[in-house]
């Protein structure tokens, strides 16, 4: 449309033929069937409409064969007969559909053989050219929307694999995850969010939550994403950890998370802080992302993390079901974790009290006890019944006690305690004072009375500290009292008295 002199003679020697625009269609036409005319020598061409050169054979009713190629490969030839469509092949496909197949094939190269072969193919198509076309075209846009469906599955699926990724504390595996979906989709808001929440990068960090403040300004989840960012960004150096429970940014080795004050590293010297001015909307909210993603995987770090999130919140009795499983997966293995341990409950044994108060007229539900394979002198040797009302303080002995190779052996009342004592003879027992149905000091008397059973060493357990209480415990011939709460380390030391742990 805008020729310079000179540029038609400069490009006569490399082009078939030059047309200024406006253009004549008759002429194009001309144009064309003289260019497919020459392939039928020259070889394909291709970067021109199927749909197009067909309605300009028909138009000069030529008859012909169109070589329908892709990729340097043949996929199927069109026969016209003055114009007419009368036969189609496509692989092992003849006939009419073999022709809209063609028909909405994108990418191609054709070539053109003048005539038709002899013999003649036999006419399978008689359906005129245009509805062809149409029917072609409906059956493409069928298959880009079934594709395009798929595609979006999929990317669907690859998000909800990064996110869950990321809330199963995968980082550098939902990196990988949520950056692939970017890759297809730049604009997927959902992918750059969790992506900001599992990078390591401070910098990186910041430019992320710059590009998604862009694509959704109005977004709430990201105006607290940002908050949170600034509110660390003075406190990280450039290189950052995520909290486990709420993802803010924060330096390596910190213990508590500044957004959700969630204690998140765990020693003797920072129990007080656990459970203080925590956000717990935030907790309850990680809670529930951490049950979700347990349920479908096993995942140490969202157990232990599920257990210190629960410990924060003051749910002691559950914190010790998440806890219990770390520590059987952990054995006598030394990490991060198992170091923990030890400091929680410790922390849960010295605030038994609390918990209890608050859960005084709730009733405990009766514990079976695993028994003791016949011949196994090992565990019976190392056997201990726990007799106590509370839940939460008969995990916390559980679990200490295992940690040293003891088999424990739990009842939840007087009389549950009788039959166990029967039934398993353990060789140590530790017996809570205050018991329904039948306290501890009664449990005491009948078992001193037992001549298989007298000689078992009983350590008292007792939320009184009263002396009376104490001389009590001794006339009754307990072995040793116990006042609770009391430290783990002191429990244990008091066991190994009567009952080596090596």
């Amino acid at each position: 449309s805008y020729t310079i002199p000179g540029l038609e003679q400069n490009l006569s020697k490399t082009i078939l033929k030059f047309h200024k625009k406006p253009v004549q269609p008759e002429e194009l036409g001309k144009s064309i069937i003289q260019g497919l005319e020459q392939g039928a020598q020259q070889g394909a061409m291709g970067g021109v409409s199927l749909t197009g050169l067909i309605q300009i054979i028909e138009a000069e009713h030529k008859t012909c064969v169109l070589l329908v190629s892709r990729q340097a490969k043949e996929i199927g030839r069109l026969f016209f007969l003055k114009g007419s469509l009368i036969h189609a092949f496509s692989g092992d496909t003849q006939g009419e559909k073999a022709a809209t197949i063609l028909l909405g094939k994108d990418n191609i190269q054709t070539g053109y053989q003048p005539g038709l072969p002899d013999p003649a193919p036999e006419q399978t198509i008689h359906t005129g050219l245009q509805a062809l076309i149409l029917e072609a075209m409906r059956l493409k846009d069928e298959q880009m929307q079934s594709d395009q469906e798929k595609t979006d599955l999929l990317e669907k699926q690859l998000l909800e694999k990064g996110i869950n990724l990321c809330k199963g504390l995968h980082f550098p595996k939902a990196q990988k995850t949520l950056s692939a979906v970017l890759q297809k989709d730049g604009a997927n808001v959902d992918a750059w969010l969790w992506l900001s929440r599992c990078v390591t990068s401070k910098k990186k960090t910041k430019l992320i939550l710059q590009k998604i403040y862009k694509l959704a300004p109005s977004n709430k989840e990201i105006a607290t994403e940002i908050r949170k960012f600034h509110a660390a960004a003075d406190l990280c150096g450039e290189r950052i950890i995520r909290c486990p429970i709420c993802y803010t940014p924060l330096n390596p080795g910190t213990a508590q998370c500044h957004y959700c004050r969630s204690l998140i590293t765990i020693d003797e010297g920072n129990l007080q802080l656990i459970g203080k001015e925590v956000r717990r909307k935030v907790l309850e909210q990680a809670v529930q992302q951490f049950e979700n993603i347990l349920s479908n995987e096993f995942n140490i770090p969202a157990l232990f993390y599920a257990g210190i999130t629960h410990l924060n919140l003051g749910n002691f009795e559950y914190a010790l079901q998440y806890i219990e499983q770390v520590q059987e997966c952990m054995g006598a293995s030394k990490n991060t974790y198992s170091k923990a341990i030890p400091h929680i409950l410790s922390y849960i044994a010295s605030h038994q009290n609390t918990a209890e108060s608050e859960n005084e007229n709730v009733q405990s539900e009766p514990v079976s006890a695993e028994p003791v394979p016949a011949g196994n002198q090992s565990l019976s040797a190392k056997k201990i019944l726990v007799v106590e009302d509370s839940p939460t303080t008969r995990k916390v002995i559980k679990m200490t006690l295992e940690s040293k190779g003891y088999h424990v052996v739990e009842a939840g009342d007087g009389i549950e305690a009788l039959s166990k004592l029967n039934d398993e003879q353990p060789r140590l027992v530790l017996l809570d004072v205050m018991l329904p149905t039948l306290d501890g000091y009664g449990i005491l008397a009948l078992l001193k009375k037992n001549n298989q059973l007298k000689k078992v060493p009983v350590i008292m357990l007792t939320s009184k500290d009263r002396f009376r209480d104490k001389i009590r415990g001794r006339f009754s011939a307990a072995s040793a009292y116990l006042t609770k709460p009391f430290k783990p380390d002191v429990l244990l030391k008091e066991v190994e008295k009567f009952l080596p742990s090596g």
